[in-house]
């Protein structure tokens, strides 16, 4: 039996998120020691809160990680690529190749 589950990007609502979370909701009011962490950097933390609260007058924990910018880079190809899927792999094998220099 699973102790955690780890929903990530809970902000990408679908359909089937929707009735996972529903799904989800009904496993941790049956089993306590289930711990449910949800996560994403843009979703409506107090929303989610309430709603995984197991009470009506306790919502669920929150827990506000602080966020960070990390720079990027974009880098377009010259021309069109034939095969994206093997210049996908040239690209990564190179960004790993500059890792290790």
């Amino acid at each position: 039996r699973s102790s955690t589950i780890i929903l990530d990007e809970a902000h990408e609502r679908t359909l089937a998120i929707d009735i996972l979370m529903g799904l989800l909701k009904n496993v941790a009011k049956q089993r306590p020691n289930l711990k449910l962490i949800v996560m994403s950097a843009m979703l409506d933390a107090l929303k989610f809160q309430k709603y995984f609260g197991l009470r009506a007058d306790k919502p669920a924990p929150l827990f506000k990680v602080p966020d960070r910018d990390h720079s990027i880079e974009v880098f377009y190809a010259e021309e069109p690529e034939p095969d994206y899927v093997e210049a996908a792999i040239r690209t990564v094998i190179g960004l790993r190749d500059l890792g290790t220099s």
